[in-house]
């Protein structure tokens, strides 16, 4: 192999690279990437055997060949660099990397011994807007569960519904128990018979990664035991979690109770600013909603032993029984986030009950949040 391929760009791919390769495995080459040249590309396989990402970079290749090496070796040295080009020969099972007066030798494992995650055929093939997939991912990520005691709520819920209007949808849901996002685009034509699917976190993390300022279509292709994500420089496969994702609807509350409209950017400042003093262990605010001297605005407030109290004035219309409810104000700033610079509802049943948000300008958002019993 001898390939001279651009610094800046081979940089850029190895990072995302290295976010797929598995850094505390007992097999030592799953801590390599697999480097092929091919033609006037630079091929780079990365896997943690759950996952494999396969990523092309421009190159003038002068001889053709494969091998792996360490990944973060490889990475560091390519940060350190200054000169726009590197050189990368493979010489008497060694890689040597070159550029400007610098010059690396870097020991290799031989390229059969690197795993590749079959390429079986896929059940579902379909293409969807980069922004869509964005907007499926960046909407609902930050509700899947870190714990993995659960599995099956560590990732996103992939799947094809039907909306109140009879329209078909693409969905995508996540929950860690304490709140949930629930987010849905039209469905891309394709996919009405994709199975229902759970992407893991580590895979969502990857693939949004990838899609930053991608502005073309992603094919999708999906089977009952991988999904493959793929554009023109990248292509990324992964094993979906294998469980069974909770009967979500179940837990979706009813638009009923008292309901509150309030810009949802004012509610997200208020909770972060009250919530500096709020207990780092519960991260309890307080809403007091619908008392007449309040003439229909909230009050956020934290009342903490250790560190004192805040309070802030919200605007906002209610209509509904008086009362007292709390939130961790994590969750509710998470969700706050996702309702952009305009009205929303929520809607509130007691102070024990689950809450419904709803994005007044998006009908496919809705989000839950579970109060907390103080």
């Amino acid at each position: 192999m001898d390939v001279v391929a651009n610094r800046v760009n081979l940089l850029r791919t190895l990072q995302f690279a290295q976010g797929v390769v598995e850094r505390k495995s007992t097999v030592p080459i799953l801590g390599n990437v697999l480097i092929s040249a091919e033609e006037n590309t630079l091929r780079i396989r990365a896997t943690d055997l759950d996952i494999e990402a396969v990523l092309l970079v421009e190159a003038e290749v002068r001889k053709q060949g494969e091998t792996t090496v360490s990944a973060a070796i490889f990475l560091d040295i390519l940060r350190k660099l200054s000169a726009d080009y590197v050189e990368i020969k493979e010489v008497s099972q060694s890689l040597h990397i070159l550029s400007g007066s610098s010059k690396f030798t870097l020991l290799v494992m031989p390229s059969e011994q690197f795993p590749k995650i079959s390429s079986d055929s896929f059940d579902t093939e379909f293409e969807i807007e980069a922004k869509s997939l964005c907007r499926l991912i960046d909407k609902t990520r930050f509700a899947m569960l870190l714990d993995e005691t659960r599995f099956y709520l560590n990732g996103i819920f992939l799947h094809v519904n039907e909306d109140e209007g009879g329209s078909m949808l693409l969905r995508a849901v996540a929950t860690d128990a304490h709140r949930m996002a629930c987010v849905g685009v039209p469905l891309p034509q394709g996919a009405e018979g994709m199975p229902a699917v759970i992407v893991p976190r580590k895979t969502v993390i990857e693939l949004r990664r990838l899609l930053d300022s991608l502005d073309k279509n992603v094919k999708v292709e999906v089977a009952s035991s991988k999904i493959r994500f793929s554009c023109n420089n990248f292509t990324l496969t992964s094993k979906l979690v294998d469980g069974r994702f909770p009967d979500y609807k179940s837990v979706i509350p009813a638009k009923e109770g008292g309901c509150l409209e309030l810009h949802a950017r004012k509610l997200l400042e208020a909770v972060d600013r009250v919530s500096v003093l709020s207990s780092d262990k519960t991260r309890l605010v307080k809403m007091t909603i619908g008392t007449a001297k309040q003439n229909n605005n909230i009050i956020i407030s934290v009342d903490n032993p250790e560190s004192g109290s805040a309070e802030e004035e919200v605007e906002a219309v209610y209509s509904g029984e008086p009362m007292d409810i709390s939130f961790n104000s994590k969750y509710l700033i998470d969700i706050a986030a996702q309702l952009g610079d305009h009205t929303s509802m929520i809607y509130l049943r007691g102070k024990n009950s689950a809450a419904l948000v709803i994005d007044s300008q998006d009908e496919n958002s809705v989000y839950v949040i579970m109060p907390m019993r103080v």
